[in-house]
């Protein structure tokens, strides 16, 4: 494992870098979603690029921090309103939805990693049993994670066990009326999945639910997504019990490993687990890259530690080699 030191400095305000319109914007009714409020911290880990002479967009600043700062003061002059004053409209103040029912010093958070290795048995777990067809990393990845937490929280044989996805509308968004050119606000809509916990914790059960995340991504049609928006703007969010529903959000695909900064290059980084509880209800998938230079997927679980033991028995049992 490799090891690092890092020195944190206080927090600095970044303004943009030259005079931005005076005006007042309204959030859209998927951006003011009340589970929405909260700080998505991440860490990110750039590379430099040897300097080469006469490459000017390669060459190397004297002091990294700073010129990641007028980097990002730059582009707040384009992307004006992230760096605007946020305030609620009265008629706009919802309730907000009620975190875990337990204390943050109650929780763990872990990362598990999925390669091609881990894929193929879960793939190999979902066809034993169920006879799945084809299907994609991330719905075998929800649906194992999925089974386990659910097994690792202990729900009783009749409860019902609660899935939220949070899906891209973006590509799909391509009738009336479309997203406008430019459009950086959240862009997503969710699927609901539930089943009983009885046939989600079953030792044959992983083949189904994935068939239930394959059956929730073909319910998302135009007409859903719309409605979907809808609802968002009646009720401030989906219906879901916080704390027991596992969210899960994709940003495997968000176009975070392309970032460049010419002198530096990413090579890895994500969402921790810190920051708001809130956020630590979501399980973010992401890529990476394993110490043989083959594309992963890693995954954010976070679990009271009992449960977190538990979980992480049960999903090494799913990602392990089975016979043939």
């Amino acid at each position: 494992m490799v090891s690092f030191k890092a020195n944190r400095s206080d927090p600095e305000l970044v303004v943009p870098a030259l005079p931005t319109p005076r005006e007042t914007k309204t959030l859209s009714d998927v951006d003011t979603q009340p589970a929405l409020r909260f700080y998505a911290t991440g860490v990110e880990f750039f590379s430099r690029r040897p300097t080469i002479d006469g490459d000017d967009d390669h060459a190397q600043p004297e002091d990294a921090a700073k010129a990641v700062k007028a980097a990002l003061a730059k582009a707040l002059v384009y992307f004006y309103p992230v760096a605007g004053l946020q305030h609620l409209v009265p008629s706009k103040t919802l309730t907000l939805p009620t975190p875990w029912p337990l204390t943050d010093h109650d929780m763990v958070g872990e990362y598990f990693f999925f390669g091609p290795r881990e894929i193929a048995s879960l793939r190999s777990h979902a066809r034993l049993h169920h006879g799945s067809s084809s299907s994609t990393v991330f719905e075998l990845i929800t649906a194992a994670m999925w089974k386990c937490r659910t097994v690792a929280l202990g729900h009783a044989p009749d409860q019902r066990a609660s899935l939220l996805i949070t899906m891209n509308a973006r590509g799909r968004w391509k009738c009336d009326p479309p997203l406008p050119q430019g459009f950086y606000g959240n862009g997503f809509v969710y699927l609901v999945v539930e089943t009983m916990a009885s046939e989600l914790c079953s030792s044959s059960s992983l083949g189904h639910a994935v068939e239930l995340v394959q059956k929730a991504k073909l319910d998302m049609t135009e007409e859903f997504t719309k409605s979907m928006v809808d609802l968002i703007a009646l009720h401030g969010g989906p219906p879901y019990v916080p704390g027991w529903t596992f969210v899960v959000s994709d940003i495997t695909r968000i176009g975070v490993d392309a970032l460049d900064f010419g002198w530096a290059q990413r090579v890895g980084g994500g969402v921790p687990m810190v920051g708001d509880v809130k956020s630590k209800q979501v399980s973010y998938q992401m890529r990476c890259a394993n110490v043989n230079g083959e594309d992963c997927v890693v995954a954010s679980m976070f679990l009271p530690e009992p449960a977190m033991d538990t979980f992480a028995k049960e999903i090494f049992a799913l990602s392990s080699e089975i016979d043939k």
